[in-house]
């Protein structure tokens, strides 16, 4: 397989893709790159640049000789004086974040969209990687085809690389039990659970009821301690999703 090849700028480069900033992540700037087809992404540390790691190289070489599907994927490192600073990847034209209310709202697009990114976490489960930091904000949606693409892979778990940032939401489940395939049903649960206005804490039975069959009550419960968490999945026992 061939090792990801690597783009050395020059400072003038550098500092003009900087300037063409598009987003800041809390780790890191996405910038326009030289082509209309790909982005670069730059790492900071408060807003100061810094070097990409070791970890966060080891992650994206795997991944560009993997050539998984449902995600952005790096074409290559960005280096200014030999130093990387990070990589590009393929920017996806149709394909956009959005907030959930804003899937949220459509009944039939929601459930589409939590089937789709299920699928995809089970996918992910199958090549040995934990996506940590399941948030709509890292997930490309293209409502016309339905389509969904995750990003940020840089902050996966993949094979024996970690995590470089445990994002909040992840916290509760970190505190009794280590990352395992226990995350992403997890994570796909708290996600449903906002859709409907609730979490694990404070829904009550009568929403359980309305929403879900059965097996959803002790799910949730299980949710609640993960050290006794059973890795099931909530959308398998919708009931509905009208609000």
């Amino acid at each position: 397989m061939k090792n990801l090849p690597n783009i050395n700028l020059s400072k003038k480069e550098f500092n003009e893709c900087l300037a063409n900033r598009i987003f800041t992540g809390g780790e890191a700037f996405i910038c326009e790159s030289q082509t209309s087809d790909t982005i670069f992404k730059f790492f900071h540390s408060h807003k100061n640049l810094i070097p990409m790691s070791e970890n966060k190289e080891k992650k994206i070489n795997e991944l560009y000789k993997k050539q998984l599907n449902h995600c952005t994927l790096p074409i290559s490192t960005i280096s200014v004086d030999g130093v990387l600073y990070g990589y590009e990847m393929y920017y996806e034209e149709f394909f956009k974040t959005y907030k959930l209310y804003e899937i949220a709202f459509d009944n039939e697009q929601l459930l589409h969209f939590l089937k789709e990114t299920k699928k995809i976490l089970e996918y992910f489960t199958a090549h040995n990687i934990i996506y940590g930091d399941f948030d709509t904000r890292n997930i490309l949606f293209n409502r016309d085809t339905g389509e969904v693409i995750f990003c940020d892979m840089d902050n996966i778990q993949l094979d024996d690389y970690p995590i470089d940032k445990i994002p909040c939401s992840l916290g509760d489940y970190y505190l009794f039990t280590e990352l395992d395939d226990g995350v992403h049903p997890y994570m796909h649960n708290k996600m449903l659970l906002r859709a409907i206005n609730s979490d694990i804490y404070f829904i009550s039975n009568y929403e359980i009821w309305r929403y879900f069959k059965r097996p959803a009550k002790k799910i949730i419960e299980g949710m609640r301690n993960p050290e006794f968490f059973d890795n099931e999945y909530l959308i398998d026992h919708i009931k509905k999703l009208n609000r």
